[in-house]
């Protein structure tokens, strides 16, 4: 599937430490390809989620530990600005949760399959936002297909390509009843946060206690309790996760399973790889150029994400075997380039027999 542009593209993305754009590619190839072909390219045929796969499976194959109990999946979304571009179904105003506020961008929603070898995405969609809906007489973009929808259509899919895992793992957006009985069905487990005004009832001494928010419940650190989740009748196991600063209280986690046989230490510890999709997002972010294409063609930036996702695959392998991370890997191309400038320039100044500052 990776055609000979393709492979130049994401080398690109990963040597470069700048805007990634047409002009960009051609010049650093001497004009192998011109900056119409690029452009061509990238605006010819939208490359999607299911692409991915077929460039991550032969990887997935071959390095991936079959082991059920340590493969997991993970899903987060995360929001790329794009502040000066134009509105479109793809740049719209999104809710982004590291800032606390609605930023104007790209929204990126991922399911990344991680292992005790690799972390590799298996499924991917930019949120869309292609309905126009009258709200207080001004019209509002919205979504035809919801991020929930689209998150258990990545786990089908998912299911569907045979990717083992045991657990799915995600933060309290993706903890909605209709995500965890869809998982339950698929015979799968969960590990999600849950929020502090979410109802639940908790087994004392044989029975459910009334509904109430778990905030107003006396959970202790350390124990796994029974409950049930209002509105649902499947048994789940809760926990509360306390973080201190000294002796200060300045965080409580909530986490729920339906894995009834998983004690606290090991939900604790499950939930804490899905940093692991924080570190994929970074990268992407840091390292990949993710929001350095200028484009404002919906098809190009759309393609554009596919090769920064693809990137990160070839940066993983390269990572993994190399026994370093991305960003350490990253660094050291960096300074690769700044020896071959400062090499350049020694070579300028012997051949233009320029002053010398020191004498």
């Amino acid at each position: 599937m990776i055609n000979n542009l393709m492979e130049y593209y994401t080398d690109y993305i990963l040597s470069s430490f700048g805007q990634v754009t047409a002009t960009g590619l051609s010049k650093m190839t001497d004009n192998k390809f011109s900056h119409d072909q690029v452009s061509r390219f990238l605006n010819s045929s939208k490359l999607s989620s299911k692409n991915i796969w077929e460039v991550t499976k032969p990887f997935y194959k071959k390095y991936t530990i079959k082991s059920k109990e340590s493969e997991v999946l993970i899903v987060d979304d995360s929001v790329v600005e794009k502040p000066y571009s134009q509105e479109n179904d793809l740049v719209n105003w999104h809710y982004d949760h590291c800032s606390g506020k609605t930023v104007k961008g790209m929204n990126l929603l991922s399911l990344l399959h991680s292992t005790s070898t690799f972390d590799l995405p298996v499924g991917y969609e930019i949120v869309k936002k292609d309905k126009l809906v009258k709200v207080k007489n001004k019209l509002k973009r919205k979504s035809s297909v919801g991020k929930n929808e689209v998150f258990r259509n990545l786990v089908d899919k998912a299911i569907d390509n045979n990717i083992s895992f045991k657990y799915i793992l995600g933060d309290s957006w993706f903890g909605s009843k209709k995500n965890m009985e869809h998982i339950a069905k698929k015979d799968k487990s969960f590990v999600f946060a849950l929020k502090s005004n979410r109802l639940v009832s908790i087994k004392i001494d044989g029975k459910f206690t009334d509904g109430q928010a778990i905030s107003e419940i006396d959970l202790q650190e350390g124990i796994v309790y029974n409950a049930l989740l209002n509105g649902m009748d499947t048994p789940v196991c809760l926990a509360k996760q306390v973080f201190k600063n000294g002796n200060s209280v300045c965080g409580i986690l909530y986490l729920v399973t339906n894995d009834l046989k998983l004690d606290y230490s090991s939900l604790i510890k499950l939930y804490q790889r899905r940093w692991k999709i924080e570190e994929y997002h970074k990268s992407l972010k840091s390292n990949l150029g993710l929001s350095k294409s200028p484009t404002a063609v919906p098809t190009t930036q759309a393609n554009h994400f596919f090769l920064c996702i693809l990137s990160f695959v070839k940066l993983e392998i390269i990572s993994v075997k190399s026994k370093t991370n991305h960003f350490a890997m990253k660094s050291k191309i960096y300074l690769e380039a700044i020896k071959a400038c400062y090499a350049k320039i020694q070579k300028i100044n012997q051949n233009l027999d320029l002053l010398k500052l020191s004498t």
